[in-house]
């Protein structure tokens, strides 16, 4: 319901309308903005806080997704991974604005790299890259395996005073709970997230990979990547699914270790021995985030297993001189 539009002293802060319970209030001050939805500040008047007030406008049939991704998120309780608080749907007939409160966060990945001209050997590349993983990690490791299913910098959100990674909109996110997943298949789609853990990494340090649209990797963007354990990072990511590393044993990366000043870009790249699995041919799922575009030689698959990433980069070479990398 609406709420009177008293001001606190600054126009941001105008108080604009209460929720059906009357505890959350949402202010005029926006924190983010996306297709079919805005994101606005808001106050808890019971717990004192503030929070994050998320509306997001569809049609009646698509009420479903949103729902259910309000549910989980206010279930789950990980870290890295954005609380939902309240929600509750409004509107008329077919088009509904669906109303959400989270904790509150500064705003998504993409617009705060940007923000902050974030440099590729910035240590916190790395916390964030780890951040986004262990979130990952967490969906994963459900009794009902959840897959994000649209990981990207603008669903991916930033606590600015703490650097705190939150993955949200989990609209489109699907189980993995049938029988007819085995672990092949299973593994296919956890480097389908894997591959977008790549993109995103770009994308926090290439402004041209930020504002692209494609959800494949651009090998040219990747070569211009200083930064060597970053460029083994991304490599992994991407490498073509016959490279069995899961996401766990991502966080194990050599360039995910700590560190606290700017590393130096001449660095080697690390020599990280992956496993490897033998997939079967008739295995297959929808989704074109699997692998990198081009033809793969089968046989590279022992040799990737004692050096991906050098292996990688070879493949990079190749997608640069055969593929613009792009839709």
């Amino acid at each position: 319901m609406a709420g009177s539009s008293s001001s606190r002293g600054d126009g941001d802060y105008t108080v604009m309308e209460t929720d059906p319970t009357g505890q959350y209030t949402r202010y005029s001050k926006l924190i983010d903005e996306g297709d079919l939805k805005k994101v606005y500040l808001g106050y808890d008047e019971t717990n004192g806080r503030e929070v994050a007030w998320c509306k997001k406008f569809v049609l009646l049939n698509n009420l479903v997704h949103l729902m259910r991704e309000a549910m989980s998120l206010k279930r789950f309780d990980h870290e890295n991974v954005i609380k939902c608080y309240h929600y509750w749907p409004s509107g008329l007939q077919n088009k509904v604005e669906f109303n959400m409160i989270t904790e509150l966060y500064s705003g998504n990945l993409k617009d705060y790299t940007q923000k902050h001209q974030v440099k590729e050997n910035s240590p916190a590349i790395k916390n964030w890259c780890q951040q986004i993983l262990s979130g990952l990690e967490f969906l994963h490791s459900q009794n009902e395996q959840i897959i994000h299913g649209d990981l990207k910098c603008e669903n991916i959100f930033v606590v600015g005073n703490s650097g705190k990674i939150k993955l949200g909109d989990l609209s489109v996110a699907t189980t993995v709970d049938s029988p007819e997943y085995n672990a092949v298949i299973t593994r296919r789609i956890e480097r389908s997230e894997m591959y977008c853990v790549g993109l995103c990494a770009l994308q926090m340090v290439n402004k041209d990979a930020a504002d692209s649209t494609s959800r494949k990797m651009d090998f040219r963007l990747l070569k211009k990547v200083q930064d060597q354990g970053l460029k083994s990072f991304i490599q992994v990511c991407v490498f073509f699914e016959d490279v069995g590393t899961t996401i766990t044993q991502l966080l194990k990366h050599p360039f995910l270790a700590p560190r606290t000043a700017p590393s130096d870009s001449t660095s080697v790249l690390f020599p990280w021995p992956l496993p490897t699995i033998q997939l079967q041919p008739t295995a297959t799922i929808t989704s074109a985030a699997a692998e990198p575009e081009g033809d793969v030689d089968d046989s590279n698959t022992a040799a990737a297993s004692e050096n991906a990433p050098l292996i990688a980069e070879t493949l990079a070479g190749r997608e640069g001189d055969t593929s613009n990398g792009s839709d």
